[in-house]
């Protein structure tokens, strides 16, 4: 798919840990584009905002709070659509 605009590549319908994207390593100074996964994008939000499994026992600050789950047994990533615990939704 060279010389295609990302606006122009069809919407995905889920996001999945073997998923790869392209991220840029230190754009203020010489850019290189590099690939990350999905895995290691949860990863890393998991360790911003906390770990543990969230349904059940983590209640949303705020409607579209993201939360990771670090663990690899049971990995995930999760969006708040509600303020209860019942209303995490599994991306990853």
């Amino acid at each position: 798919m060279a010389n295609k605009l990302i606006t122009d590549l069809p919407a995905a319908t889920a996001l999945n840990a073997t998923d790869v994207f392209e991220k840029t390593n230190d754009p203020s100074g010489t850019p290189a584009s590099q690939k990350i996964t999905g895995l290691q994008i949860r990863s890393a939000v998991g360790n911003l905002t906390g770990t543990g499994t969230p349904v059940g026992s983590v209640t949303p600050a705020y409607i579209g709070q993201i939360y990771g789950d670090p663990d690899p047994v049971t990995p995930g990533l999760w969006v708040a659509r509600g303020l209860t615990n019942a209303d995490w939704t599994q991306l990853i």
